[in-house]
C-alpha cells in the first residue's frame, strides 16, 4: 500500500462511496470524544469525521506509513488528530474510545474474530463499532476470469460472505444495531484499466488478489482477452462489482441501553 500511496486517490471511487454510505448509516450523534479509525488510508474518512465531531480527538492508524504521510499532507494543520503507522493486530492502546470505526479495510485485517474482539475490548462500556466491509464476491469477475486462465493458480484469501461476518461480531460481542447490504457496479475503459486501477490502489499484491505463483504474461493475456469479452457495458468499456456490508453495533452488555446516548437512528 505504501508504493500506491500516491495514485490511491485517484483510483478510490469505491472507497469514498463506502466512506460516505458509512457516515450515512452510522447514524452518529453528539456525545463522541475519542474515536478510533482503523485502517484511515489517505484520509478520506478521517476528513469526513472532523467534521461531524469538531470536539472529538481522533487517533487514525494505518499500516502503510505512505499511506499516512499522504493523509497528513492532506489534512494539514489538525492538532486533534493522533496518527499511529502499524498493523492494528499489533497496536496495544491504554485509551479507550466511545467510537471504533473502518471503512473498506477490516478485510484485510484476519482473521476477522479475532479483530473483532479485540475493538470490543478497545471500546468503552457504551461505545459503538462502526464498519463496512467488502464482501465474497467483489470482483467476482476478475475472479472468474483468473480461474479461466490460470486454474490452478487460486488467490490466497477468499473475502468473508455476509453470514461470516455477522457470526464474527456475535461471538465478539457486538449487537447489531443497524445493516446495510450494498451492491455496485464500476465501469472502466477495459479490463487492462481496470488491473492498472487496482495495482494503483496498491491492491493487486495483497491476498486478496494475488495467488501464491504469479500468472505468466500468456495468462495474464488469456484473463484480460476474458474478461473483455464476457463482462462488457452496454456501451464501450467492462464492469466490475463490489459488494459492501455496512454495521454499525454496540457492545453487547446488559446496561448498554440505559448508558448508550449520542446516538440515533436514521
Amino acid at each position: 500500500f505504501t508504493a500506491a500511496a500516491d495514485t490511491y486517490n485517484r483510483h478510490s471511487k469505491i472507497q469514498s462511496r463506502a466512506a460516505a454510505g458509512l457516515m450515512r448509516l452510522a447514524g452518529l450523534s453528539s456525545g463522541i470524544s475519542t474515536i478510533l479509525e482503523i485502517g484511515c488510508g489517505t484520509g478520506t474518512l478521517t476528513k469526513k469525521l472532523l467534521g461531524r465531531f469538531p470536539a472529538a480527538e481522533i487517533h487514525a492508524a494505518d499500516i502503510s506509513e505512505g499511506m499516512i504521510r499522504e493523509s497528513m499532507r492532506r489534512i494539514r494543520g489538525r492538532k486533534r488528530i493522533k496518527w499511529t503507522t502499524g498493523d492494528f493486530r499489533d497496536l496495544h492502546s491504554l485509551d479507550k474510545f466511545d467510537l471504533v470505526i473502518s471503512s473498506s479495510s477490516l478485510h484485510w485485517i484476519t482473521p476477522l474474530e479475532k479483530t473483532f474482539k479485540k475493538v470490543d475490548g478497545m471500546l468503552k462500556a457504551n461505545g459503538m463499532f462502526v464498519f463496512s466491509i467488502m464482501l465474497k464476491d467483489t470482483l467476482k469477475e476478475l475472479h472468474s476470469a483468473r480461474r479461466k486462465a490460470a486454474p490452478s493458480k487460486s488467490v490466497f484469501q477468499i473475502l468473508p460472505a455476509q453470514k461470516d461476518v455477522m457470526e464474527c461480531l456475535s461471538r465478539s460481542g457486538f449487537r447489531v444495531v443497524r445493516k446495510r447490504r450494498e451492491s455496485c457496479r464500476t465501469v472502466f475503459g477495459s479490463a487492462s484499466c481496470l488491473l492498472t486501477s487496482l495495482h494503483e490502489q496498491g491492491v493487486t499484491g495483497g491476498s486478496l488478489t494475488a495467488g501464491r505463483k504469479l500468472l505468466t504474461r500468456r495468462e495474464l493475456e488469456q484473463l484480460v482477452c476474458y474478461y473483455n469479452k464476457h463482462y462488457k457495458t452496454g456501451r464501450a468499456g467492462v464492469f466490475a462489482t463490489y459488494e459492501i456490508l455496512y454495521v454499525a453495533a454496540e457492545k453487547n452488555r446488559k446496561n448498554a441501553s440505559t448508558q448508550r446516548g449520542g446516538y440515533k437512528n436514521i
